[in-house]
């Protein structure tokens, strides 16, 4: 793909997701009075975000412990670069469009960890689906407990089924590893432009990252670091709750992270504005917790996480010397 096809997609993909943004973030506003809001903002006790940005980075740093695993036969990656390219790639997708944080992120654990590009984007993959079925776990024992309308059980349903069925995927795929390898390697020898572009280099790399998924005495460590991960984040969620006086169960924090952190498939603006405010407020809602209520939690919850991911990334970038024009540019994957 050329630079300005590239580019030009990008900006496409951009300003579907400021559209369903700006969407979402009006339907949040509807039936909502703007005073209570700003009155609820004036009598939260801001105290609280103090222990719910430390549980924040307890998450991150699990999700790196994690992450280390999933490189696997790769191990000893130094822990810094792993928290350094994470919090890169979580300020990318706070900054840049169609979530093009993940990419950076594989190219900056690339560069700095001397592996494979293609290996630490096949570990990205894989952890995106543990994130997803550990959130499905959780609501396996949250929807018992909690009446929710049937569209939204039934849209857990189709994610549930998904999920799992990718994994499925994946892990068969890892199993024919010799014979892709041979049908790349046989592609290249009949366009020489493949070769060029080092197909075979890049589907060994991302075989290589799926084959964790083969690996059956590394699952556990991988389900107790995910587990706790998402614990640590839902408890952050209740701490802000706690903050507006928001008299709710611990499991009404962790059903709206599961809501808005499985919403995150849906396009959005960078930083997921808009979408995660509409889905927060649609969960409380639900709950009995009024809107004006429900949508100053949301503000002070977003811009909470927002500002504990972006400054992981400012570390990151620190770390790794990588300069802000960079990154903005979106010319991290540029050699």
């Amino acid at each position: 793909m050329t630079k300005s096809r590239e580019s030009h997609l990008l900006s496409w993909k951009f300003w579907a997701g400021m559209l369903i943004s700006l969407l979402a973030f009006w339907l949040a506003l509807r039936g909502v009075h703007l005073h209570q809001v700003w009155d609820a903002l004036l009598q939260a006790d801001y105290a609280y975000l103090v222990p719910a940005f430390l549980l924040l980075l307890v998450a991150i740093g699990t999700k790196v412990a994690r992450w280390e695993i999933l490189f696997y036969p790769n191990r000893g990656i130094p822990y810094k670069h792993l928290l350094a390219a994470m919090g890169i790639g979580y300020l990318g997708n706070n900054i840049l469009p169609a979530r093009i944080g993940e990419l950076i992120r594989a190219y900056v654990i690339g560069e700095r960890a001397s592996v494979s590009k293609a290996q630490a984007l096949a570990t990205i993959v894989v952890e995106r689906l543990l994130d997803v079925l550990t959130l499905l776990l959780f609501l396996a024992f949250l929807l018992p407990a909690l009446k929710v309308p049937g569209w939204m059980a039934q849209s857990f349903i189709v994610v549930g089924i998904a999920a799992p069925a990718a994994t499925l995927v994946l892990a068969l795929v890892s199993g024919v590893e010799r014979w892709l390898m041979a049908a790349t390697s046989w592609l290249e020898k009949k366009a020489s432009f493949l070769a060029r572009l080092r197909l075979s280099d890049g589907v060994e790399g991302f075989m290589v990252g799926l084959e964790i998924l083969r690996r059956k005495s590394l699952l556990p460590a991988l389900a107790g670091w995910s587990i706790l991960s998402w614990v640590a984040s839902g408890l952050s969620y209740y701490v802000v709750m706690l903050a507006f006086h928001i008299h709710q169960p611990v499991t009404t924090a962790f059903l709206v992270l599961c809501v808005t952190s499985l919403g995150m498939v849906v396009p959005s603006s960078p930083g997921y504005v808009g979408v995660f405010h509409y889905l927060t407020v649609v969960v409380l809602d639900l709950l009995g917790v009024p809107k004006d209520l429900a949508l100053s939690y949301a503000l002070v919850l977003h811009a909470t996480v927002y500002i504990t991911l972006s400054v992981t990334g400012i570390y990151g970038m620190f770390v790794e010397s990588l300069g802000w024009r960079e990154l903005a540019a979106g010319r991290v994957g540029e050699q």
